[in-house]
């Protein structure tokens, strides 16, 4: 999806090649430097996935495009308050007690802190990479995320709404029709 906006032109013209991955291990920051040869800050804060992430850089050649940091969210980016061009994320947003009930294969692979969202509605992590992200983005700057779909990409919608820092807020749904990912443009 990220990817896609991009070519839409949902960053402006001379804006920062900077991005923020949080969450790296799914590996969208990898894509995405590929692709756009941008400065890419891969952030997680799971040793083992900032770990893995690592490796994939070091096998994709790709160190001098992509830095891997360990932390909460924007906690290790400070330094780059106002200067990111995108943040593109797939953070866990799964409800805790769904979790029990997932399919063996996510279960046995996938680690609880990559699939927690938090009890009831599952926005425990999608909340503070939304929020952060007004000041974290020069103005121009996308942010893309991935919900859980039934219900979640309304809420964020509307919190990016009660920000009153974005525009162009859309919802797009994936290949099975599920409304799914959130992408906006700080104003």
């Amino acid at each position: 999806t990220f990817v896609r906006n991009k070519e839409r032109g949902l960053t402006e013209e001379g804006l920062s090649s900077r991005m923020g991955q949080m969450k790296t291990a799914a590996g969208e920051c990898l894509a995405y430097a590929q692709m756009e040869g941008p400065r890419v800050y891969a952030v997680d804060l799971s040793p083992d996935a900032a770990a893995i992430s690592q490796l994939n850089v070091q096998r994709c050649n790709l160190t001098d495009d992509v830095q891997v940091l360990r932390g909460s969210w924007y906690e290790p980016l400070s330094n780059l308050e106002g200067r990111l061009g995108g943040i593109v994320s797939n953070p866990p947003y799964i409800p805790t007690g769904v979790i029990p009930t997932l399919q063996a294969e996510v279960q046995g692979h996938e680690p609880c802190l990559a699939l927690d969202g938090g009890l009831g509605d599952a926005l425990d992590s999608l909340t503070p990479i939304v929020l952060g992200a007004v000041e974290m983005l020069a103005r121009g700057g996308f942010l893309a995320l991935e919900t859980g779909g039934q219900g979640q990409e309304k809420h964020i919608v509307a919190m990016l709404t009660a920000t009153g820092a974005f525009e162009r807020i859309s919802i797009a749904e994936d290949f099975a029709g599920v409304p799914r990912f959130v992408t906006a443009s700080r104003s």
